[in-house]
């Protein structure tokens, strides 16, 4: 079987890997067990890790066993795994249990992901623990672990995920915590998480700012609040400036109101956006029609040169236009960058999603130019190819003429 890759105009194309043709050969299970990258000229080509071909092996139930890679020259190479064979072992119940990769030369060796064999195990189809293993069978520490155990309720919840050293011990990986402990309420809903050091004790988890957070939900089991909290249990300020989030939702999950609040639980603005509370609507699609922004005393705020946005969506929820108003309703310019500020953006798009055609607007409603790639513009249409890359530029001016 051969499939062949073109762009619109008819000049070959090629697929993600850099492949015009791909040249597959199949079991009689319909297995890909031979894939080829071939260029324009028919000759093997070398995708970015320097494999032309690639072979796959099945068991008798169809799950694939091993991967193998090779160059132009049938010469065993490293793929994009890292290795030139990488083969799977399956349990009773068809779980993956274990990874392994080798070398060119056939001898054991270290995959990308550091490490040479992936052991797994599971229970009731929930994996229990995972180690991982050097090319001497012994633990090998990666990103601050060398095995994972996790814990579950009676209902299935992961309630404990622990990352343990080549001693078996708990050991800090590399976002800061050894364990994670979360609690589940009877509808099933996590209702709080925390994080330990390899002493048990709550640490902050670096990339979160927190080392508890706790939530509660509404009658529709969306989430409703969420607090933080530091390591003795006291609320905390998450980079963003509060330490509680409140929120309701519609009945389609959509998020209508949010609220922040500080270590006190008092209304706070938040620290870059400079709201208190963001009010959102929704058309019939379920596509954002407005946000409004409000301070910590339910007053109207400006974030970003605005209080108030307004959107316009096309038939299939798309946003095709915004624009902005200010405290008392007044329409507003914003400054998105150095280069643009409008007050009312235009936007039509192909059925894939791209940027046809984009118009810029005044507070007075009449064209406004910005700057794009050094032009003056108030209108940009763009061409674009099979690959949804831009083909052309066009600009006009506020007056509608093509600029040169």
């Amino acid at each position: 079987m051969e499939q062949t890759f073109w762009v619109a105009d008819g000049r070959p194309g090629e697929d993600g890997n850099g492949c015009h043709r791909l040249k597959s050969k199949f079991d009689k299970f319909d297995n890909a067990i031979e894939t080829a990258c071939l260029g324009p000229d028919g000759q093997a080509k070398l995708i970015d890790t320097g494999v032309s071909v690639w072979r796959n092996a099945y068991d008798d139930h169809k799950r694939p066993i091993e991967w193998t890679y090779f160059d132009a020259a049938e010469n065993p190479v490293n793929g994009p795994e890292g290795a030139f064979r990488v083969r799977f072992g399956y349990d009773v119940d068809g779980n993956v249990v274990e990874t392994a990769y080798f070398a060119p030369d056939g001898k054991p060796s270290f995959g990308l992901n550091k490490y040479h064999k992936q052991i797994s195990q599971f229970v009731a189809g929930r994996e229990i623990r995972t180690e991982y293993l050097g090319v001497n069978g012994k633990p090998t520490v990666r990103e601050g672990y060398a095995a994972i155990e996790r814990g579950y309720d009676a209902h299935g919840n992961q309630i404990k995920l622990a990352y343990l050293d080549a001693d078996n011990r708990p050991a800090a990986q590399s976002e800061g915590y050894a364990i994670m402990l979360s609690v589940f309420d009877s509808c099933g809903r996590e209702i709080e998480r925390r994080f330990l050091d390899e002493k048990h004790q709550a640490v902050k988890q670096e990339d979160f700012g927190y080392a508890i957070i706790r939530k509660a939900y509404d009658v529709d089991n969306h989430v409703s609040e969420e607090t933080y909290f530091d390591a003795h249990e006291r609320p905390v300020r998450l980079d963003g400036g509060y330490a509680r989030l409140t929120q309701s939702s519609d009945r389609h999950g959509n998020v209508v109101d949010q609220r922040y609040f500080d270590e006190n639980l008092e209304p706070v603005r938040l620290k870059n956006s400079r709201y208190a509370e963001i009010k959102y609507r929704y058309d019939d699609h379920n596509a954002i029609l407005q946000e409004a922004y409000f301070g910590d005393k339910g007053e109207p705020v400006t974030s970003q040169g605005s209080a108030r946005i307004e959107y316009k969506n096309d038939d299939h929820g798309r946003n095709v236009e915004r624009a902005h108003f200010g405290v008392r309703g007044e329409p507003v310019i914003v400054h998105i960058d150095d280069e643009t500020s409008f007050h009312r953006a235009k936007r039509k798009l192909d059925p894939r999603g791209n940027a046809l055609e984009l118009e810029y607007f005044g507070t007075d409603g009449k064209p406004l130019e910005v700057t794009t790639n050094g032009a003056r513009c108030a209108k940009i249409v763009q061409r674009f190819d099979a690959k949804d890359e831009v083909l052309d530029t066009e600009c006009y001016d506020a007056a509608g003429h093509r600029a040169q």
